[in-house]
């Protein structure tokens, strides 16, 4: 089978995909939004410093199911998937 892509064109294509992948990465793991990938999820509530349960959660709400995050049983305070008080404000 003949190659369609010339080699400069091959390199700028796997140099495309590498700085996706790289990007990808940064975003979902580094940066710390609701789009990221949390690998090391809280484990005491910043408020009370009750423990967070392991294992299988029932969201509180719509936003809970969506994006990840927690609300401590103790206290009642919302938190996102990385442990900070979830900001109850409207998106506007």
């Amino acid at each position: 089978m003949e190659n369609i892509l010339s080699p400069t064109l091959e390199l700028a294509f796997m140099l495309v995909v590498v700085a996706l992948a790289v990007g990808f990465f940064v975003v979902a793991t580094v940066l710390k939004s609701p789009w990221g990938i949390n690998l090391k999820p809280p484990r005491a509530c910043p408020n009370c410093a009750a423990a967070i349960p392991r294992g299988p959660r029932i969201p509180a709400d719509a936003q809970e199911a969506m994006w990840g995050g927690y609300t401590c049983k103790s206290c009642g305070v919302r938190l996102d998937k990385w442990g900070r008080p979830r900001d109850e404000s409207p998106a506007g």
